[in-house]
Parts: C-alpha cells; sequence; structure tokens
C-alpha cells in the first residue's frame, strides 16, 4: 500500500514540500521570561528594590511605586517621585542576574496610563545596564511622544496621546535580524525597524521620566516579556539515520527509534522526495496497534515547557491516532488525537471530548504541534500552524508528567490503514532555566 500512497504524492505537488529539510523546526515555544502583575500585594504598600527574584525594580531611581486597586482582585502600581525633580529617572526593571535575551524573538507588553500631559519615558535596554538603546520613548506635555533607537529617529505613523487614557503597549524584537516594531492599542507605530544593535541583547526595561517633568503620577500593570526559544531536544527521529526499506527498531530515544512497536504494525522507512525519508507504518490483522516513543533518559516532564510536533501523511482509509502519556505506562491522559476516514480531526484529554479540530485530506501531509505548559497544567495546539486549540486545562491529576508518544491506528480500523510520520520532535525545558517568571496572578 505504501507504493500507493507514494505515487499518489509524487503526482501531486506534496513532493516539494516533502523533498530536501525537514517541515517541523526546532521545537520551540513562547515562554514568560518576566511578569509582574501586582494582584496579589496589598493596597497602599509601596514597591521596593528587590529586582526581578521579588517582582521589584532593581532600582527605584527616587522614584516611588505605590500599589493601589483598580478593581475587584486587579491591582497597579502609581508611580512618581518621592521628592519632585526636574531629573531624569527610571524604574529599572531586570532580569535575573542581569541575563539579556540575544536570539530569537522577543514580546514585552505592559499597561500605561499617563494621568496627565507630561514628560513620561520608557525604554528598552541591554542586562544591567543603559548604554544601549533599543528603544527609547519619550512623552511631552503638548500631547504627543516620540521615539528612537541607536540607529536614530523612528517615523511614527501616530504620535499623540491622552491622559487618563490607557495605553496597551507592545514592542516585538528580532533578535536575529536585528529589527523591532511597536502597537499601541493595537495601533502600529513602526515595524521592520533596524535598531543598530548587534553586541548586547535585550535585558531591560526602564519606566519612568524624562528631564523637567511637572511630576504627575502615572500608572503601570501587567509587565510581561515573553521569548520565542527552541527547546532542548529529549526526541528527535527525522530518519535521514536509517537505512531505507529497513523495519524501524526499537532502540528506544537514543537511537531515534521507538521503544515498542504492535506486532501487528508493518514498519518500513521510505524515501519522500529526494533527501528526505519518513517512517510508513501499516495496520495488519489485530487490534494492539500502536508504536510508543519515550524520551531520553526515560524522563518525564511534571513543570516547563513542553513541546511535541510531528509531520504526518494518512492515507485516508483508517482510523488513526496520536497520544501523549505518561513513562512507562499509559493511564495518564494528556492528549489525544483521533483521525476518522472521513477526514475529521477530533481531541480529548483527560477532562473529556475537546471538539472536532479540523480536517485532513488524505494523501496530503500536515503538521501537528502541541505546546503544553505543564506548570499551569494548559496546553494548545496548532495544525499546519494554525491554533485550533487555546490554553486548555489537559485535567491530569495522577501526579506523572508528559514521558510518552503513541503513534498508530485505533482498534477498529481496518486493516491495511496504513500512515507515513517523518521529524517527530520533542522539546522540554524546566522554568527553572527561564530567565524570570514570577505572576502574582
Amino acid at each position: 500500500m505504501y507504493q500507493q500512497i507514494l505515487k499518489q504524492v509524487i503526482r501531486g505537488s506534496l513532493l516539494l514540500c516533502l523533498s530536501g529539510a525537514s517541515i517541523a523546526g526546532t521545537p520551540n515555544a513562547q515562554a514568560t521570561v518576566f511578569e509582574v502583575g501586582f494582584d496579589d500585594l496589598v493596597a497602599g504598600t509601596f514597591l521596593g528594590e528587590g529586582g526581578s527574584n521579588e517582582g521589584e525594580p532593581s532600582d527605584l531611581s527616587a522614584l516611588t511605586a505605590e500599589v493601589f486597586e483598580e478593581g475587584p482582585n486587579d491591582n497597579a502600581i502609581m508611580v512618581t517621585y518621592e521628592t519632585p525633580s526636574n531629573n531624569a529617572s527610571n524604574l529599572r526593571w531586570d532580569f535575573i542576574g542581569g541575563d539579556e535575551i540575544t536570539e530569537g524573538l522577543v514580546r514585552i507588553a505592559f499597561q500605561f496610563t499617563p494621568s496627565d500631559l507630561d514628560r513620561y519615558s520608557f525604554g528598552v535596554r541591554e542586562g544591567g545596564g543603559s548604554s544601549r538603546i533599543f528603544l527609547g520613548m519619550n512623552y511631552f506635555d503638548n500631547g504627543t511622544f516620540s521615539a528612537s533607537d541607536a540607529a536614530g529617529s523612528i517615523t511614527l505613523i501616530d504620535n499623540n496621546y491622552d491622559a487618563d487614557v490607557v495605553q496597551n503597549i507592545e514592542i516585538e524584537f528580532d533578535m536575529d535580524v536585528g529589527t523591532s516594531q511597536m502597537t499601541i492599542n493595537d495601533i502600529v507605530l513602526f515595524s521592520d525597524r533596524e535598531h543598530g544593535i548587534d553586541d548586547r541583547g535585550v535585558g531591560r526595561l526602564n519606566t519612568g521620566y524624562s528631564g523637567s517633568a511637572n511630576n504627575t503620577p502615572f500608572t503601570l500593570d501587567n509587565i510581561e516579556v515573553r521569548a520565542v526559544i527552541d527547546l532542548p531536544l529529549v526526541l528527535d527521529v527525522d530518519l535521514e539515520d536509517k537505512v531505507l526499506g529497513d523495519a524501524i527498531g526499537t532502540g528506544g530515544p537514543n537511537e531515534n527509534e521507538p521503544v515498542t512497536i504492535s506486532s501487528n504494525i508493518y514498519t518500513e522507512v521510505v524515501e519522500l522526495g529526494q533527501d528526505n525519508q519518513g517512517l510508513y507504518l501499516e495496520k495488519l490483522a489485530g487490534s494492539a496497534v500502536s508504536s510508543r516513543w519515550e524520551f531520553l533518559g526515560g524522563s518525564e516532564f511534571l513543570t516547563g515547557l513542553v513541546v511535541v510536533e510531528v509531520d504526518m501523511l494518512l492515507d485516508g482509509t483508517g482510523r488513526y491516532v496520536f497520544r501523549l502519556r505518561e513513562n512507562g505506562t499509559s493511564g495518564s491522559s494528556f492528549f489525544n488525537m483521533s483521525f476518522s476516514e472521513t477526514g475529521n480531526i477530533s481531541a480529548s484529554d483527560a477532562n473529556g471530548f475537546v471538539g472536532i479540530l479540523g480536517t485532513y485530506q488524505a494523501n496530503e501531509l500536515f503538521v501537528i504541534k502541541l505546546v503544553f505548559d505543564m506548570d499551569t497544567g494548559r496546553y494548545s495546539v496548532f495544525l499546519d500552524g494554525l491554533m485550533v486549540v487555546e490554553d486548555r486545562e489537559h485535567g491530569v491529576t495522577s501526579g506523572r508528567g508528559i514521558g510518552a508518544v503513541l503513534a498508530g491506528f485505533q482498534s477498529n480500523a481496518i486493516d491495511n490503514s496504513s500512515m507515513i510520520i517523518d521529524n517527530l520532535q520533542v522539546g522540554a525545558e524546566d522554568y527553572s532555566d527561564v530567565i524570570f517568571s514570577d505572576g502574582f496572578e
């Protein structure tokens, strides 16, 4: 049956997609590397200089930051000078140890509300210092603001602001290409801006006043820095190291192989275009039909981020499954994805049925990406880059973590149903390796 699938693939345009490099890249995910929300603090208290370990600035710089209640279970801070001054001054929000982000995408978001038209400022700098101007924003008492960076002045689409109006500010840096962009209240002010810094990374947010301010207060809330990070691989199956035409072994993750395969699954390493190989699985007579893939060192992840990616091609005649379980056993249902012979893709977990996530086309490659935050017990699902499940609780309460991927067929699938998998990768990182995380939520 594999030869029939391959002929159909070659007749279509899929061969172009399957040729050469992996469709699924190194698993990555957005990680919160800095977060302060103030909601667990007592209204009327003041922030100190405890730094990111305490969810505080590392330097108040003659400013005060008083916690106040904006609404039920919703706090913010009000910032002003401790003693009126004409000097520039900033709260300095550093990452742990003065670390900085030098690669990938970095997203900084916060809510800023000016109480009046005044000379406020904020900026993004390197870790532990302020000599590298990734972005500088200066507000003026005539109701306008300006922006600049190491490359000079930035032309803005809009540069007006009003008193007592919340500004939802989002700044994004692509550290790999050296560009930035910013939005306020979803209005893009600039994009694809080359900031001109190539020797340091983003590591500090400054929020305060420029010189000669009138010392009117401003409020801050929900400061969050997120970075897209590549995760260390604990499973990496691209099949390029296997002999074409061979069955897959069961040497486990050290050999980029499953730990078990049901006896009634036929396997073969097959060619999928030039310089690309995949694993063909065909269901023979019988009911127990799956391949089980575990992680390096028998690891199982109860904390941090876990990202699973796989390229998959189904012949459309059977019923297929893709599941996440704990190491060694299969009692913890973190995720179940089922594929019907009618083309529907559905999912369930320990909390029950998730729903119909989409459809697939027979003999056409698609990419699955699962992103689990094991600290919150939530996950999201992407099909061909489109998010189809967002921030759902998986519901597992067994005390176990993700430790295995199962791919194969439902017990009632018809004989000779087949599928091809490729680029099965699992990345995992404990949050102990993340720069900063303190949510106060």
